[in-house]
């Protein structure tokens, strides 16, 4: 995995509105907050993020966590599965 390491607060400056894959992220052991990691996939399309996690390897990764950067437009029902993945 290549990559630099960024401040959770990096990350969402640098992937506002996008979805992104934190590959050995850190965290606050107490409240299980992360701190920091490396992106190892973004996209601001969720479809195409999928899409990507699919091509994506993972070669040492031990931990991945995936979050949203910013605030979901209105129309995005959060809880949906897209019923092309549930298909999969």
């Amino acid at each position: 995995m290549t990559g630099k390491y960024q401040t959770m607060a990096e990350i969402e400056a640098a992937y506002d509105g996008e979805w992104v894959l934190i590959a050995n992220p850190t965290y606050r052991r107490k409240w299980h907050q992360i701190t920091g990691g490396v992106v190892a996939v973004h996209c601001a399309d969720r479809l195409e993020y999928y899409r990507l996690l699919g091509e994506w390897d993972g070669t040492g990764v031990e931990l991945s966590a995936v979050r949203f950067i910013g605030r979901f437009p209105e129309e995005v029902e959060v809880d949906s599965v897209e019923p092309e993945l549930a298909r999969q």
